[in-house]
């Protein structure tokens, strides 16, 4: 999946519309030809090659309180059985499918570690025990797991779902918070059964016994091996064709 990267260097000069870059962006959540044959639908790959500048700008074109439903009805974000969202540990969690695996992201609140920012989005790979977050150490929060396309999604949520991280901190029943009245909320509890078909995962941060990192290793290479990166490279190619047909123009 490194051919998101090309596109992190690109200038972009172009300009849409609001229509055209509405169509052009819900054209991809069904789309099925040519390279899009390769990629299942729901899938954020459908994205590569996209600038990021023109989903961020679609998504804040509706107030913050309305971008999560928006991301989901783009096919940005994923809802499965029709949950979009939950809340853990005072951290919102959305979820996305990425090279068929359904990832969870939680907004960071406090920071901790060191190694983390309050109020950044960063993926995660289930819940265990203790609802700890299965997520890996080291520089794996500012590289997103050397995935490009965990950045690209990374960057998307910062810049869209971005309110202030103190509403985290009061909690999701707080008076303004984004999300509160959605409908579509997952308790935490239900998260691991929702997104990967087991109640609980044991893992705990503790054992060090590596198991985590290597949950973790085998999801990240299962994207590789479901998407080589000339299948991704075909759905960039496709998404900057369609762009330079419509008129915008990156280079």
């Amino acid at each position: 999946m490194s051919a998101f990267a090309s596109e992190q260097r690109s200038v972009e000069t172009g300009k849409f519309s609001e229509k055209e870059r509405a169509q052009f962006l819900f054209g991809l959540k069904g789309e099925t030809a040519g390279a899009f044959g390769h990629i299942d639908l729901g899938d954020f790959l459908r994205f590569a090659g996209v600038p990021n500048h023109l989903i961020i700008d679609e998504i804040n074109a509706v107030p913050v309180n309305e971008r999560l439903a928006r991301a989901v009805e783009l096919g940005l974000l994923a809802s499965p059985e029709g949950y979009s969202w939950s809340f853990t540990g005072l951290r919102p969690v959305v979820f996305v499918k990425v090279g068929g695996q359904m990832v969870p992201f939680y907004r960071s609140s406090k920071g901790t570690g060191g190694v983390k920012t309050a109020g950044v989005w960063y993926p995660f790979f289930g819940l265990g025990e203790g609802e700890w977050l299965i997520k890996g150490g080291g520089d794996n929060f500012e590289t997103s797991y050397n995935n490009s396309a965990l950045q690209k999604v990374q960057a998307v949520l910062n810049a869209a779902l971005n309110w202030d991280h103190d509403l985290d901190l009061k909690g999701m029943d707080a008076d303004g918070y984004p999300l509160r009245d959605l409908e579509s909320f997952c308790p935490p509890g239900e998260l691991n059964q929702l997104l990967y078909g087991q109640k609980d995962l044991p893992y705990h941060p503790n054992r060090h016994d590596g198991k985590s990192g290597e949950r973790i290793t085998r999801i990240i290479m299962s994207m590789y091996e479901k998407y080589p990166v000339e299948v991704v490279k075909g759905v960039v190619d496709a998404n900057r064709a369609k762009l330079a047909e419509l008129g915008y123009s990156q280079s």
